[in-house]
């Protein structure tokens, strides 16, 4: 009994010891690094300031082999569509604001839900229409 009572306790001890080695939180090689990979961009949002990379758009624009004529068109274009994209941004955080506080209050009603879903739809449809346009000007630079 006593062999078995210290084999148990050996156990414990060794699994005891696994659980809190692995629980030892693993240090991140690069937060910067790691945060662009899993999609969490910080300060700036989408942008990461000012377009993000060194060149001002990171590895994407780097790839493409732009010249700098052309990297100054796109520049341009970004430039052109930030505010109108700045004015959606700003009118949906005022819209989901409210939409929020309603909910905290208590309001969770159908009715309270479906207007959430329809504004939701309505940024969608403004922010994916400026989206596109932008989009299509770049290809038209590209191409």
């Amino acid at each position: 009994m006593s062999r078995f009572r210290t084999a148990a306790i050996g156990v414990v001890v060794v699994l005891g010891m696994a659980g809190v080695a692995g629980a030892q939180a693993q240090a991140r090689p690069d937060s910067a690094q790691w945060n662009r990979r899993h999609g969490q961009m910080g300060q700036g949002g989408r942008h990461m300031g000012k377009r993000g990379g060194s060149d001002g758009h990171g590895k994407l624009m780097a790839d493409l082999k732009l010249t700098v004529a052309q990297k100054n068109q796109i520049n341009a274009i970004h430039t052109k569509y930030e505010p109108q994209m700045k004015a959606i941004r700003e009118q949906g955080k005022s819209q989901f604001g409210s939409m929020r506080d309603m909910r905290q209050k208590g309001d969770t009603s159908a009715a309270a839900r479906a207007k959430f879903q329809q504004q939701r739809e309505q940024f969608r449809a403004k922010s994916m229409t400026v989206r596109q346009a932008e989009e299509r000007d770049v290809r038209a630079i590209l191409t």
